[in-house]
């Protein structure tokens, strides 16, 4: 495909998906909901050379499927050993390197999917289609991160019931695909911490000692992140295993800075309204939601001291696009509320075109597809 005709391809894709997405969940179909899964997980499973490192991981392939599993940990350890399993069986069933995709982007939108369950969201669809317009492209590339990413969201769900070793346990998983997540580990008491009262106190409305005590703590929490990161990640650099974090000291892809500076608008944004965006309808996720959002904003700006520390804020990516929807309900009077739903629809078509379009990150514009793949 063309380079236009590819940005007409994935935006058409998308907006189609989070449509049957919407009408799906709306109206509890689980057949249309299953279409607007399916649609990505082909555009992603069925591409060829598309993403920066694609024939990094097929080479990966190649060399992987030829060391027994005990070959494997002797030279990784146990580090992502998961993923290595998904190129066994790749090349066990399929003997095509392009199932590696598909299985992977399978489990991305899968995760994703299952996280959005859990949260109360009152316009999925949207959330959908931002999702899809943004974090979705980079997983094209960062293939093992995007699955790990998927699964860290899904283990926040564990967060807001208080259910520690559920969290553990998908931490420890996640980190059997990309290393790098075994370090939110601690993120559960993080989030209990600014998590505040129980859901019980809170549906009973968000009083001002509670606002304040919110801020504080978030105030006291970033603190603590900006003193950690900085301090311990050269340490962290030196454990078995997260090495390979040296090679982000030198990440500066194109268009990072104008991406930093959206995000930190726009969480701002929700902030000057987080009396209606957030201390209102279902408080305390919407208090877990923007202490993410914040984080990973707080990351990004760490990372410009420390770049494998933007690479671990690919974590928190998700949340924003979870409590951005609720600025919906902050204006009044129906024709506001369409409008505002239209620019934040806007927001991701404009975020994929420059991003990806113009500054081609990620390397996924031109779109190409093979339907055989590449067989052993």
């Amino acid at each position: 495909m063309t380079t236009n005709i590819s940005l007409i391809f994935y935006l058409l894709s998308f907006i189609v998906s989070a449509s049957l997405f919407s009408y799906g969940i709306r109206k509890r179909l689980k057949f249309f909901v299953a279409i607007s899964l399916i649609i990505p997980i082909l555009i992603g499973g069925f591409r060829y050379g598309v993403g920066t490192d694609y024939f990094n991981y097929i080479n990966l392939y190649n060399n992987h499927t030829k060391l027994s599993f005990g070959e494997f940990i002797e030279n990784n350890g146990f580090g992502e050993l998961l993923f290595f399993t998904l190129e066994k069986i790749a090349y066990s069933v399929f003997h095509d390197s392009r199932f590696i995709f598909v299985i992977s982007v399978g489990l991305t939108i899968l995760f994703f999917y299952l996280g959005v369950r859990v949260y109360k969201l009152k316009y999925p669809g949207l959330v959908y289609l931002l999702y899809l317009t943004t974090i979705f492209p980079m997983t094209l590339n960062a293939v093992r991160q995007g699955v790990a990413m998927s699964l860290v969201f899904f283990a926040s769900t564990f967060i807001l019931k208080a259910e520690k070793a559920k969290y553990v346990f998908m931490i420890m998983i996640a980190g059997l695909f990309h290393i790098s997540a075994l370090l939110l580990l601690p993120v559960y008491f993080l989030g209990r911490f600014v998590y505040g009262n129980s859901i019980q106190k809170e549906k009973k409305g968000a009083v001002g000692s509670e606002y304040i005590k919110y801020f504080i703590r978030i105030a006291f929490s970033i603190v603590v992140i900006s003193l950690i990161c900085l301090n311990v990640f050269a340490i962290i650099l030196s454990i078995p295993g997260f090495e390979k974090y040296e090679l982000y000291l030198g990440f500066n892809e194109q268009g990072n800075n104008y991406i930093f500076f959206i995000k930190a608008a726009l969480i701002v944004l929700t902030i000057v309204l987080s009396r209606r965006t957030v201390f209102k309808g279902c408080i305390y996720q919407n208090k877990l939601i923007l202490l993410f959002s914040i984080v990973e904003v707080v990351l990004l700006t760490l990372g410009f001291i420390s770049p494998p520390v933007k690479r671990e804020s690919l974590y928190f990516s998700p949340f924003l696009l979870l409590i951005l929807p609720n600025i919906i309900d902050a204006v009044k009077g129906n024709s506001a509320k369409i409008i505002t739903y239209a620019m934040l629809a806007l927001y991701g078509i404009a975020f994929f075109t420059v991003s990806y379009h113009v500054l081609d990150q990620a390397d996924i514009i031109p779109y190409n597809y093979s339907i055989q793949g590449e067989k052993e």
